[in-house]
């Protein structure tokens, strides 16, 4: 995010110039350039790559290096947001040509992506041990100075509980928490918590278009959402910490006015009503609602050692069998949860979406979108966010945002569950620790620095 000093937009928005810092350099010490810029974004937009951000870049049409640190691109279309698309995914981060330029594709550079990276930013690989830990050193000519710690060190730990055993215990020092956490955390005095207001959201996720049989028919997906209380659900799983909104894009965004629909509420009566107009009855009275023969059975998949979808999912279970649907859970290793995201072969699945910025909205849930692993379609709304990138006018972009979360509340993709309050808990000595989400902060972990 600090890679480019600042930048400048023509009229129309459909041309971008952006100047880098002059003292950037790459972790063996070759300059930053460019034309490392130019090159990585080309083998994003080279369809052999299959480069999963490819789709984020499909409005640009030329990139030019005008001079070592000052990169032009021009756009097909307008777009406002330009900025924030490049800036808001980890996947278009600039590469250094010169170590990469010789692999016919960049998955091709095996010992580059697993084991010997080489980056631009405040610390350096020292030390990978396999499935366990990553060792990092400070990058002593990192253009912005020197990190104030000399090591990091990352250590894997799915499990939450085992997480906080090892903060109480003094082996780990800066962890993430769910509610349930804060009261034993809270009572060390050499711990504390940081509770940060967050853009995620979590979301039970249809899959609509993999499965139309199922969830194409708007009216199932509408009584999915009658037949869960969520207010329930938020005051069990996470104490009520957080903020339970039906909407789209997070409320902390204000410029973007709430949208104009009633919550769906909890109602089960009008779930079955729903599924009997859209054509599942129980027909042979074994308490299974089917249709053409079909029983409505489906499985929901959620991602092992995530502590708050594991609870949720239980409850989610029953609540759809009690409106007579047969539903299966899958615990899955991550590895697998994600494929099946990416490849479109889930039913449904329990997840989070991390909206930040309103681009990031656009990036899930619009036709091209390089998030919509559902395939969600609605030409309306197609509409209104295309108009979105051609309006610099604040209030003009809120008011079409908000008609956009509008049109998919009447036609939902998802379910949003509740907006997550961000915990982190932190040994106290470990001081200037970002107010962000834990992820979205790491750009800025060499402003740390231990309290002695």
């Amino acid at each position: 995010p600090y890679l480019a000093t600042h930048w400048d937009v023509n009229e129309d928005a459909t041309e971008w110039t952006f100047y880098l810092h002059p003292d950037a350099t790459w972790h063996d010490g070759t300059p930053v350039t460019a034309d490392d810029v130019k090159w990585t974004f080309e083998r994003i937009l080279d369809p052999t790559q299959n480069a999963q951000s490819m789709s984020d870049l499909s409005n640009v049409s030329t990139i030019e290096a005008s001079d070592a640190h000052t990169v032009r691109i021009t756009l097909n279309t307008p777009d406002v947001f330009f900025p924030d698309r490049i800036a808001l995914t980890t996947t278009l981060i600039p590469l250094p040509k010169h170590l990469l330029e010789t692999y016919e594709t960049l998955e091709a550079a095996e010992a580059f992506n697993t084991a010997t990276p080489i980056g631009n930013g405040p610390y350096k690989l020292k030390r990978i041990i396999a499935g366990s830990r990553y060792e990092l050193e400070a990058n002593p000519d990192f253009f912005l100075g020197k990190p104030n710690i000399d090591t990091l060190i990352f250590t894997i730990v799915p499990d939450i509980n085992v997480r906080v055993a090892q903060l109480l215990a003094g082996d780990l020092d800066w962890i993430d928490i769910t509610a349930g956490n804060v009261p034993v955390i809270e009572a060390r005095p050499q711990l504390t918590v940081i509770p940060v207001a967050s853009s995620r959201y979590q979301i039970l996720d249809i899959g609509m278009s993999n499965y139309p049989e199922l969830f194409g028919d708007q009216k199932v997906r509408q009584a999915l959402h009658y037949a869960v209380d969520r207010e329930a659900i938020f005051n069990a799983v996470v104490l009520g910490r957080g903020e339970l909104a039906d909407q789209y894009i997070p409320p902390a965004i204000s410029w973007i006015p709430a949208p104009n629909y009633d919550a769906y509420p909890y109602d089960p009566e009008r779930a079955k009503q729903l599924l009997a107009e859209a054509g599942w009855t129980d027909t042979d009275g074994d308490g299974t609602l089917d249709k053409d023969g079909t029983p409505f059975a489906f499985t929901i998949e959620v991602d092992r050692g995530e502590a708050q979808r594991e609870q949720m999912a239980p409850i989610l279970q029953q609540y759809y069998e009690d409106i007579g649907m047969d539903v299966t859970l899958e615990l899955l290793e991550r590895s697998v949860y994600v494929d099946n995201l990416r490849n479109g072969t889930f039913q449904l699945r329990l997840g989070v979406t991390p909206v930040p910025h309103p681009e990031n909205f656009t990036r899930a849930y619009s036709e091209n979108g390089s998030w919509n692993w559902r395939q969600y379609n609605n030409p309306e709304m197609e509409a209104v966010l295309a108009a979105v990138l051609t309006t610099t006018n604040r209030e003009e972009q809120g008011r079409l945002y908000q008609q956009a979360q509008e049109l998919m509340h009447a036609d939902p993709p998802i379910m949003t569950l509740y907006f997550n309050e961000q915990l982190m808990a932190a040994h106290e000595s470990i001081k200037n620790i970002p107010a962000g989400e834990f992820k979205l902060v790491m750009p800025y972990i060499y402003q740390l620095y231990i309290e002695q």
